[in-house]
């Protein structure tokens, strides 16, 4: 019976290890409709990445699809509209000399920064926008007009 019970133990903390690793894949998760606030959005995002990362000595490498995804092409635009290099994670398949020209720029590029975000909504029903950039998860929540309800919080 005990060993069932540790077994029991052992598949849930697995499955809640395993559904934490994956929260930051998606890309937008929101059930609202941000297509006209995503501009905004992703604005305020950019003026805060431009207070911590320099522009033109930046590059910014997605960790995920940003092609297929209203948000991410927003702010890839504006990304690169600021002056920054950007490296987007393409779902079509490449040929391995492609595969190891790409991987060999982003070993060049010292001032690369790996990144992802989610949007998702909050208990409230905001906005809430997320983003993983080397490892520290930034923050900040939107009301529907996607005007900043917090500052932006920082973990590393």
């Amino acid at each position: 019976m005990i060993k069932k019970i540790y077994s029991f133990i052992a598949v849930v903390s697995s499955l809640m290890l395993a559904s934490c690793a994956n929260i930051y894949e998606a890309g937008t998760l929101t059930t609202f409709n941000i297509s006209s606030i995503a501009p905004k959005i992703a604005q305020d995002n950019v003026n805060f990445l431009a207070s911590h990362y320099a522009p033109a000595t930046t590059r910014f490498e997605f960790q995920q699809n940003t092609t297929e995804d209203l948000f991410g092409i927003t702010l890839v635009n504006a990304l690169r509209q600021r002056g920054y290099e950007v490296y987007q994670n393409e779902p079509k398949q490449k040929s391995n000399q492609s595969k190891s020209q790409d991987i060999e720029s982003v070993i060049n590029n010292q001032n690369s920064r790996k990144i992802k975000y989610l949007i998702d909504n909050d208990p409230n029903n905001n906005i809430r926008f997320q983003m993983v950039i080397d490892q520290k998860l930034y923050s900040r929540t939107y009301d529907l007009e996607a005007t900043p309800l917090t500052n932006w919080t920082v973990k590393n």
